[in-house]
């Protein structure tokens, strides 16, 4: 009886003592003094080899250290013992360290690396972003602050609003106003959009932001001030608003514009006639507003008159963009196949005839995707793409004004992103490809085959989300094919392919497997796709991933750990 007394006495003693440690410990990382909560630790840690919540803050001090090996060793060693708790310090210990390196892309991996995690704390890693001396990576910020929407990262946006100068800034900041529903920044668009200063293509974000700002009904009044305003721009809006609420009697007003003294709102007018009011309107009645546009001095009016006048079954529609289609300008010939391409069904026997007739590959191949799209003729038109595809010499880019037009590429390098003219590039092949498989066309799986061999990945995981995206079920049933290549490589590119776009779980074994002999960038695409993908059977090979030497790897394993626990602890 009396060494059971002893025994309860010792017991109570050293679960004091142990509460005591973990207490001082908290405290002490509490107030930041990490070298006292070490101390602290290191000597008591050991009379407790038992206790989980003494390896937690062992673990925890490690962490707040910056000794994520060490603490990664140790829960190791601990039987693989991995509470959630734990395994969260320890990533967002490694995602933290990223942010204070002096280096361009540590950082840009940490900011994409807390996105990725989608948990609350990395809004508070945002938002230091958004304050980053950095343009590129505080425009980055505003596009992934949007998915977040904390009124913090609100407020932060309303700042930029109000003072960012540099254009590729203020560009995803226009554009999160209006995703964001500031309405309190209304004014301050209306603004941007009366001021003849303001660049074309800002005044058009600005018109789209405020269009979003716009989502109940705009009183008549003021529909009546746009209309009648001396600004080009609010005259653009009225337009705008007129077509997204299709208010069917604006449609004098908007004839009337067909008339304006500025090009960019004629060519709004003729848009908004495409889109809805030749829909309340007579045949006769549009021939005759757009008779003069057809002519028009401007190009891209004229054209736009013929895109509306085939939309109505027009013989002057037809007459028009025939011309348009053989103008001496390379640019416009392909604006005028792209516009035949926008008009479906109306301008469809002339691009059949153009398919046939036309010299100009880009004026065929944007031809060809209207007929895939249109599922017409889809032979004819996968065989003109797939001599497109492989006569390749030149990089390509989409374009998107008016029309959705595929061009030879134009687009400069940018010097916080390694080659982005390539992977611009890459965004089109990959929708071509889709294209040849959502029509069936056999050439389709040797196609991908080769792009998947010859490409790099650092530049392919960029942009592979069109693959899926756009081929359907189709492309995905191709690159799943491509899992038993007798090419080594062909086969961790589609692994990585269907991870990251796919969300295959099927392929991890494969991504861990290649993960030892892959170089820098294919261990980041390996990390990114197991993130997307993994559960709790990826978590020892990623905490072995984050003791890699590399804090470029550490930081992409860390998320990719986070984002397996939030999905695992989400649906379980």
């Amino acid at each position: 009886m009396r060494k059971f007394v002893i025994f309860l006495i010792l017991s109570a003693f050293l679960w004091s003592g142990e509460e005591e440690v973990i207490a001082r410990v908290r405290s002490h990382l509490l107030v930041g003094d990490k070298e006292s909560a070490w101390e602290e630790i290191q000597t008591k840690a050991f009379l407790y080899p038992q206790s989980q919540r003494m390896i937690g803050a062992y673990v925890e001090v490690l962490a707040a250290l910056g000794k994520e090996n060490e603490a990664i060793s140790f829960l190791q060693k601990s039987g693989n013992f991995f509470p959630k708790e734990l395994l969260e310090e320890i990533a967002w210990g490694v995602i933290k360290k990223g942010k204070e390196s002096s280096q361009f892309m540590i950082r840009l991996l940490t900011l994409h690396g807390a996105f990725s995690t989608h948990d609350t704390k990395a809004v508070s890693l945002i938002l230091s972003f958004l304050r980053d001396s950095n343009a590129f990576l505080r425009a980055q910020a505003v596009r992934m602050a949007c998915s977040y929407r904390d009124e913090i990262l609100k407020k932060e946006i309303r700042r930029l609003f109000e003072e960012e100068k540099v254009w590729r800034v203020r560009e995803e900041v226009i554009i999160a106003v209006g995703f964001l529903k500031l309405r309190d920044q209304e004014a301050k668009l209306k603004e941007m959009i009366a001021n003849e200063r303001t660049d074309f293509y800002e005044k058009a974000l600005a018109i789209e932001s405020l269009i979003q700002l716009k989502d109940v009904h705009i009183e008549k009044k003021e529909l009546d001030l746009l209309f009648q305003s001396p600004h080009s721009g609010f005259r653009m809006l009225a337009i705008a608003l007129a077509v997204y609420d299709e208010i069917a009697d604006r449609k004098e007003d908007v004839f009337r514009l067909l008339d304006d003294s500025i090009a960019e709102v004629r060519i709004s007018a003729l848009q908004a006639l495409g889109l809805y009011y030749r829909k309340i309107s007579s045949r006769e009645e549009i021939n005759k507003k757009i008779k003069n546009c057809v002519t028009d001095v401007d190009k891209m009016v004229s054209l736009s008159a013929a895109w509306v006048g085939l939309l109505i079954d027009s013989p002057t529609g037809e007459k028009g963009m025939r011309k348009w289609l053989f103008d001496e300008d390379p640019m416009m010939r392909r604006y005028a196949a792209s516009a035949l391409t926008a008009s479906g069904k109306h301008g469809l026997g002339l691009l059949k005839e153009m398919l046939l007739k036309h010299t100009d590959p880009y004026v065929k191949i944007n031809l060809a995707i209207g007929l895939i799209g249109q599922r017409v003729d889809v032979k004819q038109a996968a065989n003109v793409l797939y001599q497109f595809f492989s006569k390749k010499k030149e990089l390509w880019m989409w374009q998107e004004d008016q029309f959705f037009v595929l061009l030879p590429s134009t687009i400069r390098h940018v010097d916080e992103i390694p080659q982005y003219p390539e992977a611009m590039d890459i965004l089109v092949q990959l929708r071509l490809l889709s294209y040849l498989a959502v029509v069936d066309d056999r050439r389709g799986e040797e196609a991908i085959r080769h792009f998947l061999q010859e490409k790099c990945f650092g530049i392919t995981g960029l942009a592979s989300t069109l693959l899926l995206r756009e081929g359907d079920e189709k492309a995905i049933d191709l690159v799943k094919a491509l899992l038993v290549d007798k090419d080594s490589k062909v086969r961790l590119q589609a692994a990585l392919v269907l991870a990251l776009f796919g969300k295959d779980r099927a392929v991890i074994p494969i991504l861990e497997k290649f993960y030892s002999t892959a170089d820098y960038e294919l261990k980041l695409k390996i990390l990114e796709g197991i993130g997307q993908t993994g559960e709790e059977e990826s978590f020892p090979f990623l905490l072995e991933a984050m003791k890699e030497p590399f804090l470029g790897l550490k930081i992409p394993a860390a998320s990719s750990l986070i984002q397996c626990m939030n999905r695992l602890f989400f649906f379980s």
